[in-house]
């Protein structure tokens, strides 16, 4: 079952690597999965400083889903403060 475990995980990994800029970001592990996408932590290669990457799966599936989505990138390019968590960088799908 721990084997299963490892499998997945290298897979949910493997698929942030889809990007081009994504080798810009070494994948240290998968952090969690929510209704939105899955997140991981990495290094910047370029800064060396360690990041949170969230990829979100079928963006426009759902208009709902897709504004809430939209509304929470807003939100965190605005706000500017120690507790919150700050957008460096948008990937873009090819």
């Amino acid at each position: 079952m721990q084997q299963d475990h490892r499998k997945k995980g290298s897979t949910e990994m493997d698929f942030f690597s889809e990007y081009g800029d994504a080798n810009r970001y070494k994948i240290q592990e998968v952090i969690g999965k929510g209704s939105y996408g899955v997140v991981c932590s990495a290094i910047d290669t370029h800064t060396g400083e360690k990041v949170a990457i969230k990829k979100i799966h079928d963006i426009f599936e759902h208009i709902s889903d897709a504004a809430r989505i939209l509304r929470e990138i807003k939100l965190l390019r605005l706000l500017r403060h120690p507790d919150i968590v700050e957008i460096k960088h948008i990937m873009l799908p090819p």
